[in-house]
């Protein structure tokens, strides 16, 4: 820097379009980046899919916009999503640590990577209280365990990803904006994660929606939703389509 500023600290806007400043200890900017698909700034910290790519020491004391709550999704959607009690993308449960056995049986259906290197430790220890079977194992896979439970947690998302959301909200009428609220997928904590404020395609959505609600039923779905059912997919194709403009533009 022209300054002589050897101190940097990386600034996160999450609305539309996403951008990143680094700028360094007297406030000028360095470099402004835009566009990607993280959503926070969590996403570059430590055990997340964008670390390494900016120093740590520019990260951790920074904190994110603020984000934009007239957009959450309402309580009531909240909690039936919450209460189908299983991920729409991968079919995980929520599973806790209780028991050794409880463990297995998810690991093996759903996290099967991660069941083969604590196969041989569970099958051993499924009449194991908590506590004992968690401390037999190495410190690494107990780790594991402990992040794959806090994986499996149910959040949720909104069926349109809140910052393309923000970036339309100008243009939202009160029922568009009351549909962009009112509806949410059940998703676990990794899958969630993993989305990264990803729209889907209308395809995709009316798969996760009626897998999450009607058994897969997309039939079901559009008698349930009724004209909403049109309501949701043209809110859709417009989160598209600004999506397209945003890493166009």
């Amino acid at each position: 820097m022209a300054c002589g500023s050897t101190e940097f600290e990386a600034r996160f806007y999450e609305s539309q379009p996403k951008r990143i400043k680094i700028v360094c200890a007297q406030g000028h900017t360095m470099t402004s980046i835009s566009g990607g698909h993280w959503v926070s700034r969590d996403f570059f910290l430590d055990d997340d899919r964008y670390s390494n790519m900016l120093p740590a020491s520019w990260i951790a004391s920074v904190p994110s916009e603020k984000r934009d709550r007239s957009l959450e999704i309402r309580p009531t959607a909240r909690t039936r999503a919450m209460l189908t009690r299983k991920c729409v993308v991968c079919g995980t449960p929520p599973f806790d640590i209780a028991a050794a056995s409880v463990v297995h049986d998810c690991l093996r259906e759903f996290r099967t990577s991660s069941y083969a290197a604590l196969r041989p430790y569970l099958l051993q220890m499924t009449t194991f209280a908590t506590r004992e079977w968690l401390d037999a194992l190495p410190e690494t896979l107990r780790e594991l365990v402990r992040r794959l439970a806090q994986g499996s947690r149910i959040e949720a998302d909104h069926l349109i990803p809140h910052h393309v959301l923000v970036s339309i909200k100008g243009s939202l009428s009160s029922e568009e904006h009351e549909i962009a609220t009112s509806y949410a997928l059940p998703m676990c904590a990794d899958c969630n994660k993993g989305r990264g404020g990803l729209v889907y395609t209308t395809d995709a959505l009316v798969h996760y929606y009626a897998r999450a609600y009607h058994e897969g039923n997309g039939k079901v779905m559009m008698r349930s939703l009724q004209l909403r059912y049109f309501d949701i997919m043209s809110l859709n194709e417009r989160a598209l389509h600004q999506t397209q403009v945003d890493q166009t533009g």
